[in-house]
Order: C-alpha cells, then structure tokens, then sequence
C-alpha cells in the first residue's frame, strides 16, 4: 500500500503518484491483479501501458487469475451474485500478492462495499 504526501506546492498529486511508484518498486515489477479472461487481460494490458507511458521504465507485470465466478457453471445468484469475479483478485492485494487489481465496471457489484483498506479508482 503506497502512502503519498508531499508538502511542495509545486508538485501535482500525479507526480507525488510517479514518485512513490519509482521508490516503491525499484527491485521488482508492479504486479497489477486481473482476470484471466482476453478482455480483462486487454484491459489490464491498457493500464499497465498508460502506468508505463507516464513512468518510463517502471517495470510491470499482470498477474492473470481465475476467479471462483470464471469456474463456476450455473446461476451467479447461486455462487453469491457477480463480486465473485471480484474478489479473489482483492484478496490477493490485500494479501501483498499483486500491488493493483484492474476490473471490468460490469464486474464490480455496485450493492457491496470494498474491502477495507481498499480504495477505487477509475479509467475512462
């Protein structure tokens, strides 16, 4: 979990970002959590590629998972509704296993709050 401060009027909330990135992972690349779907691997994909465009040479990786929702062959309603497609993903970076998790909106349950000491972010 990166913490980000900065007291310098002069540095933008996005560089404060490029800067904790940089120290925070000089010895071993980002590891951003996706499904292991060719859509989420694309998306996952188009993030790792903006991250990389706005800190050239960052190192980064995806971290493709299967998801109990990807395995699973009936109802989701049965399984507990579409945040299983979710939250494996989020058990593994609260569990230090990836840095990021990259999900599809259509995937993210809108009725479920995040784990704590998650936070939410967005691409357009």
């Amino acid at each position: 979990m990166l913490a980000i401060y900065s007291t310098d009027r002069k540095t933008t909330m996005t560089d404060a970002l490029i800067d904790a990135l940089n120290d925070a992972f000089p010895d071993r690349p980002l590891r951003i959590g996706t499904r292991s779907s060719p859509m989420a691997k694309h998306q996952a994909s188009d993030v790792r590629d903006r991250i990389q465009k706005r800190i050239p040479g960052l190192d980064a990786e995806l971290v493709p998972m299967q998801t109990s929702a990807d395995l699973w062959p009936g109802d989701l309603a049965e399984l507990g509704g579409k945040g299983n497609y979710t939250k494996e993903i989020d058990r593994a970076l609260m569990a230090g296993q990836v840095d990021i998790a990259v999900h599809c909106m259509k995937d993210v349950p809108g009725d479920v709050p995040l784990p704590a000491g998650l936070a939410f972010g967005c691409l357009p």
